[in-house]
């Protein structure tokens, strides 16, 4: 971070499985899915003791008797100060950053017994989404605010910003090529590497049991105009607007293209707004399969486009919304069925303005993630040589 000025991070709040969908249940729809943000502060925190309390989570139930554990250990450990075992990490924690995580817990209990009159369900609630619900709640469900509130908890680097793509909330759907509805953002995610995903759909509320049955019963064409009826762009978050126009460079970072960085695209005005700046564009090439959609890097630079375009009402020339790729050796290489294969002379051919960058960018522990230092370094050279 030392020869970062700053650091502008957006995120969408799509998410919506586990605890994330109940807590967002719980506040009434009225809320972003947490976890994306709370993956990305805790990744960039510098308090690693604090990253392990927070990524702590409460165990699974089998029956009602552990259930009951369950809660009379929750009683004992914001009552009594006696923490379980399996929350130890909280123990590593200075002792007044604890209590203050516990009097949010309290808040967030709280809260949730005098508006929703039920006992919640906290079996494999991760500490940290419990203490970002309470800060939503202090906030009256801002969720800038609440960011800005747990970024400033975990230490974040005061040149670093989390943002939401929108201040509009929205929930994530999909179809399957063969029709096969994903009714939530979280069966997005758990599609396999066989599948192929014809599209993705935002909508305001989340799917209905009695539109899920009704999709069930339609053909496909059919199913393809009820869910683009359900769609609803959001329009960008006003805060970042100035960080895409005046930043030294975009970067397009890796994930489950259909849930993280697609959807993110896909909200009105960002291509416009990135079109303006004339700095680089910078795609990082994923590094395995995620579904049948992407078996070649041509094939997410193709969807880069096609979200971005649905962001604008103009044409936009594709040479202003991306100008480098960045692309691990191994994956140009590799004939792994896991592993996105870097077709360079489809690309050159239907690109020909990109420049590739190609390094050593995967984990040597985990060759199915990036080597953060080497991407950074990549990406450095790429603004020091615009």
């Amino acid at each position: 971070m030392n020869n970062i000025n700053e650091l502008s991070v957006i995120i969408n709040g799509l998410d919506d499985g586990a605890s994330t969908g109940e807590i967002r249940r719980l506040f009434h729809y009225k809320a972003h899915g947490i976890s994306d943000f709370l993956k990305a502060i805790l990744s960039l925190s510098p308090n690693k003791k604090l990253i392990n309390a927070l990524e702590a989570r409460f165990p699974m139930v089998n029956n009602f008797e552990e259930r009951l554990l369950l809660y009379r250990n929750l009683h004992k450990m914001l009552y009594k100060n006696s923490l379980p075992k399996y929350l130890s990490a909280l123990s590593q924690i200075p002792d007044k950053t604890r209590n203050q995580i516990l009097k949010k817990f309290i808040i967030f209990f709280n809260y949730f017994y005098q508006n929703r009159d039920e006992i919640i369900d906290i079996e494999d609630f991760k500490i940290g989404n419990i203490l970002f619900g309470a800060l939503l709640v202090e906030n009256n469900l801002d969720f800038n605010k609440a960011t800005n509130a747990f970024s400033k908890f975990c230490n974040l680097n005061s040149k670093i910003a989390i943002y939401s793509n929108t201040n509009s909330v929205r929930f994530l759907s999909g179809l399957l090529k063969n029709g096969t509805l994903l009714p939530n953002e979280a069966s997005v995610v758990l599609t396999r590497t066989t599948d192929s995903i014809k599209d993705i759909y935002q909508m305001t509320n989340p799917i209905t049991m009695n539109q899920i049955r009704k999709l069930s019963s339609i053909e496909i064409d059919d199913k393809i105009s009820f869910l683009e009826s359900l769609r609803s762009i959001p329009i960008y978050n006003e805060d970042i607007k100035e960080k895409i126009l005046n930043s030294d460079i975009i970067v397009y970072g890796s994930g489950t293209p259909y849930s993280s960085i697609l959807p993110s695209l896909e909200t009105k005005g960002v291509a416009n707004l990135i079109k303006q700046n004339e700095n680089p564009k910078v795609m990082i090439a994923n590094l395995k399969k995620e579904t049948n959609n992407f078996l070649y890097v041509s094939d997410l630079v193709k969807d880069l486009y096609k979200y971005l375009n649905r962001s604008s009402n103009k044409s936009i020339n594709k040479k202003d919304l991306l100008t480098h790729l960045i692309i691990d050796d191994a994956t140009s290489e590799s004939k792994e069925s896991k592993s996105i294969n870097f077709d360079e002379n489809v690309i050159m051919n239907k690109y020909p303005w990109l420049k590739i960058v190609k390094g050593n960018f995967s984990d040597p522990l985990n060759p199915s993630a990036h080597n953060g230092k080497n991407v950074l370094k990549a990406i450095l050279r790429i603004v020091n040589d615009k």
